[in-house]
């Protein structure tokens, strides 16, 4: 029995909630990678990857929709300039 297994901490509810998104085409299988956290509360994340395991995507979602298990994300293009 092996694995990744990743959680949240729901502090109000002093539970574990585990997340079952995974990375899309990432080498190992793991969740998306929380990279910020915005003004407005939403989670900035890590979704996709690419076989070098660069950064490939990035989305926007509130931390109830990810912790609820939604891969609902608002796609992010991040600027190369």
């Amino acid at each position: 029995m092996g694995g990744n297994r990743c959680y949240l901490m729901n502090a109000a509810a002093r539970e574990l909630v585990p997340i079952t998104q995974r990375m899309k085409n990432y080498t190992y299988d793991i969740p998306p990678s929380l990279l910020a956290q915005t003004a407005d509360g939403r989670w900035l994340l890590w979704t996709e990857s690419n076989d070098e395991n660069a950064h490939l995507a990035y989305g926007l979602i509130a931390p109830n929709d990810f912790a609820d298990g939604s891969t609902d994300y608002t796609p992010v293009e991040m600027w190369a300039g």
